[in-house]
């Protein structure tokens, strides 16, 4: 018979358990963790042995989504783990932390082969401690964090944590090098960035010869991929997406026979692409976009290649692109470039029923949009960048809810054509955005409302007020009620959920593809945003951090700033957390540099601050932002009339003592003070440069002191007639 869960196993698990937080967004309550039952039989747990040995082998809590302040020294007196797969989130919002004792105590668990801790909140350093499991065979430290936008020039990712949070490995070469028996290693988002340009051939020399998996997504490396990598002849997948890594593409990954996976798209990689790699028949992905000096040209494919994605678009590729291109029957990815050889894209490629993503890139690609994309029954995104094709896109395919249809050009002839070619979908028309200005916005003509709507593009950081626009826009079209989950029309539901995916970027279309119904799609969207409560949270208290840590810098107009905070406030306002008016109003009058600190002592001597609303403030801020220029442009003027005189051009001191030495008989100075010097000269003929009066210099002027009090005045006075930035 099996044997129980020994005592000191179940207590520790009981320990950790104690250490976890339960909230609405976990997924499991562990509620079968209970004293005086086998733990082996507990959720997430597996104990070792043929006849098992009361030992925990495996511990795999990944998709219960606790809190923890912390991990658990209890954690390591699991000494008979072979496998751990965990995955919280920060209590409190603190991230948590590894104390040192826990940096070198994951040697303790030398029998782990399998550690998952991906997406467990652990900022900084990787602990020491990994680095002696021996027996490791996989290994996974990523972050997970996805695409929000993309162009030629442009890259914005997101991710469920704090972005500033990191985690770092100074050395990879001695990160890998005690674990002789590694076969992946997953380090995505993991700054590598001190490794340096020689983190390649650290890696290389140090890691086993039987990695197979290498992905290290958007680590922030640089410089070049070096050949020795190709050493390691058991690889099947490299993924290198998203660094800065620059110099060829080397040809000796064509002699990985294994590899099955190559990405090395976003990068600075140039010269010519290896043709022999993409005759590699064991490739499912090759994903080179993104790198525009790539240059080179497709092979002929045979029927036995097991590409499933081609992604060769936004590089500077040219030559033609083979009709035998129709034989890779298991695309289910497309992406092609043609910059000096001008065709048309090949009729094979309607024989790729599998698509789901077809782009094509370059000036090379002529022609109209072909009618055959209506056979790409499959297809979710399509997408013309900066090509030369014309004419307006089938109506048929416009016409399929699940497409998503994205056209950037510079002709702003053919976006102006689109616009009005665009063929109509129930009680409007939509067309794709065009030029910069457009790029990311989808234009649909409301007939009822005789308005253009202009949808705004979810992105990072504007969930909430994408959401009210979203909702008002919906409303408007008369499809909001699919949303609501009350529309008993399918068609209804159809216009708003092409809305929804019209909206959204890219890769989050990819991502509720899925979704049968605008309801399904629009509940996704806010939980991946902000309708779990950890996410919601954790960026209120970003935009708190960021908040605070706002100040107003001398060459900054109160307008620009003010703005900013409000744009802040009006986001945390949006997440469902209250922020008082006092608040807002005394940041902005706390943020402002010194020169603004007469009239903040006015109004706080003088005025009620809990009174004042932040329309009033920013009118009273930029009254005396507005009196204080005055001032500056005076002083300025003075200085020009100075230096424009015809007489000598001597300065203030210079003309007193050439006064004093003239009425002392050319001897130098009369020794005696200023005070009393300045009786002794007629003065009649001197010009205030300040005020234009005669008879005193500009800094005995008493305009400066009129104008600082009537400055205060207005700037106490009510601003009814300022705009309203909130």
């Amino acid at each position: 018979m099996p044997v129980p869960c020994l005592p000191d196993q179940s207590a520790a698990l009981l320990r950790l358990k104690r250490s976890f937080t339960i909230t609405n967004d976990s997924q499991c309550t562990l509620a079968s963790w209970r004293a005086g039952t086998d733990c082996c039989r507990w959720e997430g747990v597996r104990c070792g042995g043929a006849n098992g040995d009361g030992r925990v082998r495996s511990l795999d809590l990944a998709r219960c989504f606790l809190e923890s302040a912390a991990i658990d020294p209890a954690l390591f007196d699991l000494t008979s783990l072979r496998c751990m797969n965990i995955f919280f989130t920060p209590s409190y919002f603190e991230y948590p932390s590894l104390k040192s004792w826990a940096r070198h105590w994951f040697e303790r668990l030398k029998h782990l082969t399998h550690l998952n801790l991906s997406d467990a909140s652990i900022q900084g350093k990787i602990p020491v401690g990994i680095r002696h499991l021996t027996n490791l065979v996989s290994l996974d430290l990523s972050t997970t964090f996805y695409l929000i936008d993309q162009d030629d020039y442009y890259l914005s990712f997101g991710t469920w944590s704090d972005p500033s949070w990191w985690v770092v490995e100074p050395n990879i070469g001695s990160l890998v090098a005690n674990l002789s028996s590694l076969r992946e290693l997953y380090l995505g988002r993991v700054d590598l960035s001190d490794n340096g340009e020689d983190w390649c051939t650290a890696l290389t020399n140090s890691s086993t010869p039987q990695l197979q998996v290498l992905s290290l997504r958007h680590c922030r490396l640089f410089g070049p991929i070096c050949t020795s990598l190709s050493s390691i002849h058991s690889l099947t997948e490299i993924n290198l997406q998203y660094n800065d890594l620059y110099g060829p593409v080397p040809d000796s990954f064509a002699d990985l026979h294994f590899l099955r996976v190559l990405d090395l798209a976003d990068n600075d990689l140039e010269g010519l692409f290896p043709k022999r790699i993409l005759q590699n028949r064991n490739l499912t992905t090759v994903h080179i976009s993104y790198n525009t000096n790539i240059y080179g040209s497709l092979p002929n494919f045979s029927p036995d290649s097991s590409l499933t994605t081609l992604i060769v678009s936004s590089t500077n590729f040219s030559g033609p692109i083979p009709s035998s291109i129709g034989n890779l029957k298991s695309l289910n990815e497309l992406g092609v470039a043609s910059n000096d050889f001008r065709q048309e894209l090949p009729s094979s490629i309607g024989q790729l029923t599998s698509l789901k993503l077809l782009e094509a890139t370059g000036a090379g690609i002529v022609g109209t949009i072909p009618s055959w994309i209506a056979n790409l029954t499959s297809l979710v995104l399509l997408r013309f960048s900066n090509c030369g094709l014309s004419g307006p896109i089938p109506s048929s395919i416009v016409r399929k809810r699940e497409v998503c249809v994205r056209v950037s050009v510079w002709a702003d002839k053919w976006y102006q054509n689109l616009v009005r070619e665009m063929p109509k979908i129930g009680d409007g028309s939509k067309a794709v955005a065009g030029d910069d200005d457009n790029s990311k916005l989808v234009v649909q003509q409301v007939k009822e409302a005789g308005v253009t709507l202009r949808y705004p593009m979810l992105g990072e950081n504007n969930y909430g007020i994408w959401a009210v626009k979203m909702k008002i826009f919906m409303h408007a079209q008369g499809v909001w009620a699919a949303v609501e989950g009350d529309a008993a029309d399918e068609k209804i539901d159809q216009m708003a959920l092409a809305a929804i995916v019209q909206a959204v970027p890219e890769a989050v279309v990819m991502a509720i593809s899925e979704k049968e119904t605008a309801k399904e799609a629009w509940d996704a969207l806010k939980q991946m945003n902000m309708g779990e409560e950890r996410v919601k949270k954790a960026r209120v208290q970003t935009l708190k951090r960021e908040l605070d840590g706002m100040y107003m810098s001398n060459s900054e107009k109160i307008n620009d700033f003010a703005l900013k905070v409000t744009t802040i406030v009006n986001e945390i306002r949006s997440l469902g957390t209250k922020v008082e008016e006092t608040t807002v109003v005394e940041k902005l009058l706390h943020s402002v540099p010194d020169k603004f600190q007469p009239l903040i002592s006015t109004i706080e001597q003088w005025g009620d601050v809990s009174e004042m609303t932040v329309t009033e403030t920013i009118g009273r801020l930029r009254a005396f932002e507005e009196s204080s220029k005055g001032q500056r442009r005076d002083k300025e003027g003075e200085q020009q009339l100075l230096a424009a005189c015809a007489e000598p051009r001597l300065t203030r001191a210079e003309w007193e003592a050439k006064v004093a030495e003239e009425s002392s008989g050319g001897s130098g100075s009369n020794g005696v003070g200023e005070k009393k010097f300045r009786g002794k000269f007629d003065k009649s003929k001197i010009e205030c440069h300040r005020c234009g009066k005669f008879g005193h210099f500009a800094d005995e002027c008493d305009e400066p002191r009129k104008m600082t009090k009537a400055v205060v005045q207005l700037a106490i006075a009510d601003a009814d007639d300022e705009p309203t930035l909130l």
